[in-house]
């Protein structure tokens, strides 16, 4: 997980995650081998990047995993949604789903930016897939939709929904689009 070859902590990332149920006899190794994940989310390569992006689902499951994903969710979520742009992956869309459905308060207070992440993305695929329902980038772009419609629900399940939606400062594209 700490080797400087793009290859090889692609790989890494992949054994890692498959073995995420396994219990270690120290919590701490776990979670130093997910903050290694983690890192590879920030990578220069984007098949380290895609990797850990796909690999969070798993680790959500795990207590530790889900507390230390908590911590940097906003980091997190927005450089998915950053890989997410750059290829037509529904893997990556999927575990966008995943965080937005586990940390619905943290996404809630950043919807606006999310919502208009996603709908920027959306366009584009929509776009790219109307000659081929079938396509990745139409897979892409229903899952795109789902989460817009999860950023909402969380919005809906939030104590501070006023404060959001009405405060000028989180006015958004997403104001436009409608």
């Amino acid at each position: 997980l700490s080797s400087e070859i793009e290859f090889l902590k692609t790989r890494a990332i992949w054994t890692f995650t498959r073995f995420y149920e396994v219990t270690f006899t120290k919590s701490e190794i776990y979670v130093e081998g997910l903050k290694k994940v983690l890192e590879g989310l920030f990578s220069t390569s984007l098949c380290c990047q895609v990797q850990s992006a796909s690999s969070l689902r798993s680790h959500l499951k795990i207590e530790e995993g889900a507390l230390l994903i908590g911590t940097i969710v906003d980091k997190i979520i927005f450089q998915m949604l950053k890989i997410s742009r750059k290829l037509e992956f529904e893997e990556v869309s999927k575990n966008i789903a995943f965080i937005i459905e586990e940390f619905p308060q943290q996404i809630s207070t950043l919807s606006c930016s999310i919502i208009e992440q996603l709908m920027v993305q959306f366009f584009p695929l929509a776009e790219s897939s109307k000659n081929n329902a079938l396509s990745e980038s139409a897979a892409t772009a229903l899952t795109t939709i789902e989460n817009i419609n999860l950023v909402i629900k969380s919005l809906t399940e939030a104590n501070n929904t006023d404060e959001i939606l009405f405060n000028k400062n989180n006015r958004c594209a997403f104001f436009h689009f409608c």
